[in-house]
C-alpha cells in the first residue's frame, strides 16, 4: 500500500476511534512592525481533514507561479468551486509537485504527517493538514508583497461568496477560506485589526450536529479567539 495512503487511513481510523469530535485551532497575532506571537492554540499539530481550506494551498501555488487568472482563483477561494480547484491541482502536477513547492520554495515545514493531499478541492476525506501548517502558509502570504491582492480573492462577510451570511459584525476585517465536508467544518484566514493582523485556523472533525449549528459554533470560536488579543477589541473600535 502507498505510504501516504496508509498514513491517511491510519490517522482517520485513530481519530474516529480515539477522539470522536475533535476541534483544533491556532491564532497568531502579528502587530505592525513587531514579531508574531501565538495567542492561543488547541490540537493545532493534529492532522485533520481540512475540507475546502485545502484550496488555499492549491491557490497560493497557482497564484505565486502564475498558473491561473485572478478570476479563476476568486471562484476557487471566494465561492469554493471544486471543479476549478481540482483542475488547478492536476495542472500544477499533483501532490508531489505541491509538496515540493511548499517545502523547497516556500520553506514550510511540510512532511507526510501534516500535509497529506489527494485532490485540490478538499472533498477527499483522506486529506490531512494541521492548523499549524495552515497558519504558517498564511503568515508567509501576509509577508509577501502580493498579500493585498491575494486576500481580495478570499471570502468576506457580507459579500458574495461562502461568508456572505456569516460573521456580519466583522465586515471589512475577515478574509478567509471556508471548509465544509461530511462531519467537517473549517475556517482559515486573516482578521485585520487596528494594530496588526490575526491569522487563524479553526477545524472541527467528526461532529454530529448540523452544518449550520457547527458553522455558528466555529464563528463563535473565532470571536472568542480575537477577544484574547491584548489591547484589541474589534467590536469597540
Amino acid at each position: 500500500m502507498n505510504k501516504t495512503l496508509f498514513v491517511a487511513i491510519y490517522l482517520s481510523i485513530c481519530q474516529n476511534i480515539l477522539f470522536g469530535q475533535t476541534t483544533a485551532y491556532l491564532l497568531k497575532y502579528i502587530p505592525f512592525n513587531q514579531s508574531s506571537q501565538i495567542i492561543t492554540q488547541k490540537n493545532s499539530d493534529l492532522p485533520l481533514a481540512p475540507a475546502s481550506t485545502l484550496k488555499l494551498f492549491i491557490s497560493w501555488m497557482s497564484f505565486n507561479r502564475g498558473y491561473s487568472t485572478s478570476d479563476c482563483l476568486r471562484e476557487v477561494l471566494m465561492k469554493s468551486d471544486n471543479k476549478k480547484a481540482d483542475s488547478l491541482y492536476n495542472a500544477i502536477g499533483g501532490d508531489s509537485v505541491l509538496i515540493s513547492f511548499f517545502k523547497n520554495d516556500q520553506l514550510l515545514d511540510v512532511n507526510d504527517k501534516n500535509f497529506v493531499v489527494f485532490d485540490g478541492s478538499g472533498l477527499d476525506k483522506n486529506n490531512r493538514i494541521t492548523c499549524d501548517l495552515q497558519v504558517s502558509l498564511l503568515e508567509k502570504i501576509y509577508f509577501d508583497k502580493q498579500y493585498h491582492t491575494f486576500k481580495s480573492l478570499m471570502a468576506q462577510p457580507g459579500k458574495p461568496g461562502t461568508l456572505e451570511k456569516r460573521l456580519l459584525n466583522h465586515q471589512e476585517r475577515v478574509y478567509a477560506k471556508t471548509g465544509t465536508l461530511k462531519e467537517t467544518i473549517a475556517l482559515t484566514g486573516f482578521y485585520e485589526l487596528k494594530n496588526g493582523v490575526a491569522i487563524f485556523s479553526i477545524n472541527s472533525n467528526n461532529f454530529k450536529s448540523s452544518w449550520e449549528e457547527e458553522r455558528k459554533r466555529i464563528d463563535g470560536i473565532l470571536e472568542k479567539l480575537i477577544d484574547q488579543i491584548p489591547q484589541e477589541n474589534p467590536l469597540k473600535n
